[in-house]
């Protein structure tokens, strides 16, 4: 058996790196490889305060050790007083009571996580998450799960959002960008992905993890714009190192105290493959 997948008894979490281990790059991820190392600037929106390191740590590692400009921007990283059943219940799973420490941890956590593959630059804008955000009559928009359709109700907080980014866009016009595909529709996902979309072009979707192995996952998007897979097999220990920093996240992780990567994947349009192959084809 390889050493990578041998899981330690020693602690009460444990994380299974993916199987089965592959040492050898396909061509098309070393093409890939290639593509996303010519910018020097590059922008990960996530979703929440462990989207980008639970889906693309490997790949943050990656790009952590290249020495570039590189900024991971969290979407919805706030709370509000309001409760309900299921944001109580959030806050039971990381053993805290309120809202504002809830998010301070997750930030702090986040920080150490993020810190683990280098010299990466964090933004936090502070909007809220879905299971906290309510009408002008205090109604949570999302009392019960955020799972789903995206309720009308948030077409202010996307409009916010999308003025934000286009700001973002006037400030780094030539960056790569990288968002949710949203596989598993959590809102907040849908939210980030599609107003990602909407703002910038040719955009690089990861394939969002764990929820994408957790609930029914939806291909329309993908068929809208024709995007194809490309797998990635780089070294998933620094992601292991780094998803252990998420303390406050481990019940609501770990089920039953185990998880089992899987290798990162991540979906390009036609145009990005084509550039993607005529800049490995230059370079060779």
């Amino acid at each position: 058996m390889n050493n990578q997948n041998i899981v330690s008894r020693t602690e009460r979490y444990h994380i299974a790196l993916p199987v089965p281990f592959i040492v050898e790059q396909t061509p098309p991820e070393l093409k890939f490889e290639e593509y996303i190392s010519s910018f020097s600037k590059i922008l990960i929106f996530s979703s929440h305060l462990d989207d980008a390191v639970l889906s693309m740590g490997s790949l943050l590692a990656y790009l952590g050790s290249l020495n570039k400009n590189i900024e991971v921007i969290n979407i919805f990283t706030e709370g509000s007083v309001y409760q309900s059943p299921f944001n109580e219940k959030l806050l039971l799973q990381a053993r805290t009571s309120t809202a504002a420490n809830y998010f301070q941890s997750r930030r702090n956590e986040d920080k150490k996580a993020i810190e683990t593959f280098g010299k990466i630059h964090i933004k936090n804008l502070g909007l809220i998450d879905a299971a906290w955000r309510t009408d002008s009559d205090s109604n949570l928009f999302y009392a019960q799960s955020i799972i789903g359709d995206i309720k009308p109700e948030d077409k202010e907080i996307i409009k916010k959002l999308e003025s934000i980014l286009s700001n973002i866009k006037c400030n780094t016009p030539d960056a790569l960008i990288f968002a949710p595909l949203a596989r598993g529709r959590h809102v907040d996902h849908q939210i980030v992905r599609n107003s990602v979309s909407n703002v910038f072009k040719n955009v690089v979707h990861y394939c969002d993890f764990p929820y994408s192995h957790k609930y029914q996952n939806e291909d329309q998007f993908i068929a809208d714009y024709a995007l194809s897979p490309v797998e990635w097999h780089g070294s998933y220990s620094s992601k292991k190192k780094a998803i252990l920093k998420y303390k406050s996240q481990k019940v609501s992780l770990f089920h039953p105290h185990i998880m089992q990567l899987v290798y990162e994947t991540f979906y390009l349009n036609r145009k990005e493959i084509d550039v993607m192959y005529d800049y490995y084809s230059y370079s060779r």
